[in-house]
């Protein structure tokens, strides 16, 4: 998650924000659900982007 933080200085992603990518990321999962579009603009490590629902 520090990872993250640092890394998107140019993207406001707060430390819940990160956690959501991080625990995403671990699985390799595909999908997040969230009513917050700014993920759309992550790039997770293991796919070009996340899916987002609803």
């Amino acid at each position: 998650m520090a990872e993250l933080v640092e890394k998107r200085t140019d993207f406001p992603l707060g430390w819940t924000d990160a956690s959501v990518v991080a625990i995403g990321e671990r699985p390799n999962a595909p999908i997040v659900v969230t009513l917050d579009r700014r993920f759309a603009a992550v790039k997770p490590r293991h796919r070009k982007a996340f899916e987002l629902l609803p």
